[in-house]
């Protein structure tokens, strides 16, 4: 969004929308707030997981990055991706994370009322215009306030659907993007509760899914700092067990091969402080995310 008055109006909607991930005792009436229409495949959850249709998230922002000594900046993603090479896709990509314990009293809340962080693997989104992800949402409406945490996918340019259930600070979780023919199969897995989700869903109507890239991400999403969202302090994300695989069903690690080559992508506010330092990438298949807002 652009401008003072498409930045107030995103911020008044997503105060109306988020407010529906409260508790259903304190819930109020759902959010009128227009929705881009809803990913229309098929939804299966189990263990303690279902899905939320009245909780609407904030939509994750391709990040457009600059290419800066060959790192990509970006002012909403950080993390580590891959890019085919002379066309080759990637249809698939596997992670495995440690949900981050959200301090919502260190972290500074946006004009919108929220300080937000993301994390997910996918396809597409660093260089072209679709991402197919799933993830997690951790967000706090005040200092004073406990952090909110969510499961969620998303078929961008579609809206994220998301899910309650157990889902808590330090829950082991396996995530998956796969395409299978014209579909894309996400699935989420909280180890630890032995609760999730799969969807097969199709690439948004109207958009072309391409398979250019994979990245496992930490995101400010919605717009970022620029959109009224601040990155809540999530001390430090772990990823692990990163893998990609090939359009002729190979598989391998993060590192630049003959099929793709690895990008790094680095998050920066407006001023140019960045925000999630990456550490390097351990065998190709692990890293970290520190959240560095205030330092």
């Amino acid at each position: 969004m652009k401008g003072q008055a498409a930045a107030a109006v995103f911020a008044a909607t997503l105060a109306a929308a988020l407010v529906s991930a409260m508790p259903a005792s304190a819930m109020p009436a759902p959010s009128s707030a227009a929705h881009a229409v809803a990913p229309t495949g098929t939804v299966t959850t189990f263990g303690s997981m279902r899905e939320a249709p009245n909780v609407h998230l904030p939509a994750t922002h391709l990040p457009h990055p600059v290419v800066k000594n060959g790192t990509y900046q970006t002012e909403n993603w950080a993390g580590y991706a891959v890019t085919g090479r002379g066309g080759k896709t990637i249809p698939q990509v596997n992670d495995d994370f440690t949900i981050p314990s959200i301090n919502c009293a260190n972290s500074t809340i946006g004009s919108s009322g929220y300080a937000y962080v993301s994390d997910w693997a996918g396809l597409d989104g660093l260089v072209d215009a679709t991402v197919e992800q799933e993830g997690i949402d951790a967000y706090c409406t005040s200092t004073s306030s406990p952090p909110a945490y969510l499961a969620w996918y998303e078929m961008y340019p579609n809206p994220p659907v998301a899910f309650t259930g157990t889902v808590n600070p330090g829950d082991a979780i396996t995530v998956e993007t796969e395409r299978v023919g014209a579909n894309y199969v996400l699935t989420f897995d909280d180890v630890t509760t032995a609760s999730g989700f799969t969807t097969t869903q199709p690439c948004p109507s109207g958009s072309t899914c391409y398979d250019n890239s994979a990245e496992v991400i930490t995101e400010d999403p919605g717009g970022a700092v620029a959109g009224g969202i601040d990155l809540a302090d999530f001390g430090m994300d772990n990823q692990t067990g990163i893998l990609a695989h090939t359009y002729n069903g190979l598989r391998g690690s993060f590192g630049t091969c003959t099929y793709w080559t690895q990008q790094t992508v680095e998050m920066f506010d407006p001023s140019n402080h960045q925000m999630a330092p990456l550490s390097t990438m351990y065998g190709a298949q692990s890293f970290n995310v520190t959240w560095a807002v205030g330092s």
